[in-house]
């Protein structure tokens, strides 16, 4: 113990917890230590404690987090004040474990979530009741949420009704309805905003809606994650492997899947292929980071912010560009990207520019930007390459089709969500994560707690945020 001492707490219990497996007990008591630590330092005790278990030795696992018993415990009883309550198989134990204290939420729970009335003013901490799930929907009880540009469109627009915020998370299933079956109470999953298998369902998935303080409706842009419980159509659940790390993932479900997604379905980004992204935030970067995997010989970062710009060089970009140091950044892309020798475009036209070009800005300027970045076409022989806006646009703006579609025969389409289907794409996308292909770890840079989300979005709207910030829930 004394040696132990000189350590922060944290790291007293990872050597507390290495130097106790090493000597193979015949029994080890673990009681609450991975309450701390983070996910990463949680997953190597369970594979420490799987091996110990493989070499003979018995687990007595103490703890009120009946979420940790099933994973860990084939096994559990339950001890109410010296009495013994239940025993027997752990998920009929954890089916009647309905303390308040230490389960946190049974079919029908308790939740803490951020609403917006109608018109404008900050968001808002309301406690509501959330009902029983109906037959299609699952309640869930939050880890984490991203916080996304979307949502400040929510917050500085307009609104004719009460909002609750938010849609991309992870969480543990709590209860799900009757017509439920793609996940079950004490999986993993993560949440978004997009259908999971659009393509294998006719039903069209219901957009979640709560009563918030005195006596209103709020509704959501399919679901509501800044919460520590949240109800969701099924279609908006993704189970995930148990061992997923549940802090940084929740930025999967909107950040990684529109990023990445855009470069692997909306453009199909190949092998070779030239690339340019604008704004190297919290979606550019999954570009960039899938744009490396697909490849891309070139990959070109646009941002005004030089911290974001050597970001996206340490997620695979090539070259980067501060457009405010640049006068005309499309000549500077051309210069970066000839054609072939002696190739030539309408009316004899230079041909140079990128395959594909992505906007995360989605700014009048930025826009223009990347169409006349994208590379023109060589008559009869290939076509122009691909402009695709991911960002959201704040007002209608005018563009030259003339001159930056036709003629240079270029593709100019949006991508929601990155063109995903979720149930196909998110196992890609945390395979990634796991050999360190997309570092989520470095992606999200500041974590917040609920009651500072007010916080958290001025800075998100100030630029300050490098990567992507999340909400963790307690």
């Amino acid at each position: 113990d004394e040696p132990l001492r000189t350590y922060s707490s944290g790291m007293a219990v990872r050597l507390g917890f290495s130097v106790s497996t090493s000597m193979s007990p015949d029994l080890l008591v673990i009681d609450e230590v991975l309450a701390v630590g983070d996910t990463s330092f949680q997953l190597r005790c369970y594979e420490r404690m799987e091996q110990y278990l493989l070499d003979g030795g018995t687990i007595l696992f103490v703890s009120h987090d009946m979420g940790a018993v099933q994973r860990m415990c084939p096994r559990a009883i339950w001890i109410d004040n010296g009495v013994l309550r239940a025993d027997g198989r752990s998920i009929d134990v954890a089916r009647d474990y309905d303390d308040a204290f230490t389960q946190r939420a049974t079919e029908a729970g308790e939740s803490r979530l951020t609403a917006m009335m109608k018109g404008t003013g900050e968001a808002r901490i309301d406690e509501v009741e959330l009902p029983d799930p109906g037959p299609h929907q699952v309640l869930l009880r939050e880890f984490a949420s991203g916080i996304c540009h979307s949502q400040l469109h929510q917050m500085h627009g307009p609104r004719t009704h009460d909002v609750v915020l938010g849609h991309e998370a992870t969480g543990e299933v709590l209860a799900v309805g009757d017509e439920v079956t793609n996940v079950a109470p004490g999986d993993k999953a993560l949440l978004t905003f997009v259908p999971r298998n659009a393509p294998g369902t006719v039903r069209r998935p219901l957009a979640a809606e709560c009563a918030v303080a005195g006596g209103r409706t709020a509704i959501a842009q399919n679901i509501f994650t800044w919460a520590d419980h949240t109800l969701a159509d099924e279609q908006f659940v993704v189970k995930v492997p148990d061992n997923t790390a549940m802090d940084v993932t929740a930025v999967v479900g909107c950040a990684v899947m529109t990023g990445a997604g855009a470069a692997l379905n909306a453009a199909d980004v190949r092998p070779g292929d030239r690339v340019a992204v604008w704004g190297v935030g919290g979606v550019g970067l999954p570009v960039v980071a899938a744009a490396r995997q697909r490849g891309a010989s070139m990959i070109i970062a646009v941002d005004v912010d030089d911290a974001k710009l050597e970001m996206a060089s340490a997620f695979g970009a090539t070259h980067t560009v501060n457009s405010t140091e640049i006068d005309n950044v499309p000549r500077y892309i051309a210069e970066l990207t000839p054609g072939p020798s002696g190739a030539y475009g309408f009316r004899g036209g230079r041909i140079a520019g990128v395959d594909v070009g992505f906007d995360a800005v989605a700014l009048p300027e930025t826009i223009e930007q990347m169409l006349r970045s994208v590379r023109n076409s060589q008559q009869a022989a290939s076509p122009g390459g691909t402009a695709v806006v991911l960002g959201v646009p704040l007002e209608p703006f005018e563009l030259d089709i003339t001159r930056h579609l036709l003629t240079g025969e270029k593709r100019f389409i949006g991508s929601i969500g990155g063109t995903s289907v979720p149930e196909r794409d998110f196992p890609t996308f945390l395979d990634w994560h796991r050999t360190g292909d997309l570092d989520l770890n470095r992606f999200v840079t500041r974590r917040f707690a609920l009651d500072e989300i007010n916080e958290a979005t001025e800075l998100l709207e100030a630029g300050q945020i490098l990567g992507r910030s999340i909400v963790e829930f307690t």
